[in-house]
């Protein structure tokens, strides 16, 4: 975990970063790539040790083969400490889409149509979007000691309530991190909009 120094300085020094997803076809120097973000909005601005930051490799001949690499690496590295999740619209978490698998560990996926028109705004056409993804399993999420999960926005409020109340995890793969042991829920108002006021009143 990250440490501070005698001045209340943050390091990470000692942290080691476990990307959640890649999209598949993007090089780490693509803009939109998950590589390059962070990169650009976390590793360039903290002191970790670029050996301990762990990003699939979206460029990969064989995509299933990387797959397994990286779920090799997160094997040896035992329990992850913690999880920080968004919330897809469609209930989807680290691109695992509605009808993913429990059991499921890393590997290749295709993303749902709603979440491709829901990134389409990143991108300047559509023959240069991804349409998958090397993914972190729903097992491999549920496994973490800790899960943060954060949605924004009135568009999100359906998962939210998916998530929040019983439905089933094939229609939203958040749902099956209700009753993790040490969750937390960061959700804006709009978010929280569908659950009613006893939430919406925990919510920021």
């Amino acid at each position: 975990m990250a440490s501070s120094d005698r001045q209340g300085r943050l390091s990470f020094r000692a942290v080691t970063c476990i990307n959640v997803d890649e999209y598949a076809g993007l090089s780490p120097d693509h803009s939109q790539s998950y590589a390059y973000y962070m990169h650009e909005h976390l590793f360039r601005h903290v002191d970790v040790d670029p050996s301990r930051t762990n990003i699939p490799d979206g460029t990969a001949i064989n995509l299933a083969q990387e797959a397994q690499r990286y779920d090799g690496v997160i094997e040896a590295l035992g329990r992850i400490d913690l999880i920080l999740l968004g919330l897809g619209a469609n209930g989807h978490i680290a691109f695992n889409e509605p009808g993913s698998p429990p059991d499921s560990r890393t590997r290749v996926v295709d993303l749902a149509p709603a979440t491709l028109e829901a990134n389409s705004r990143f991108f300047a056409g559509s023959q240069d979007q991804p349409a998958a993804a090397l993914i972190i399993g729903i097992a491999t999420i549920r496994h973490a000691r800790r899960i943060l999960v954060t949605a924004t926005s009135r568009e999100k409020s359906g998962a939210v309530k998916g998530m929040l109340f019983g439905q089933s995890s094939s229609a939203c793969p958040a749902a099956t991190l209700a009753f993790h042991a040490d969750l937390a829920l960061l959700f804006d108002r709009g978010a929280a909009s569908a659950v009613g006021d006893t939430v919406c009143l925990a919510s920021v």
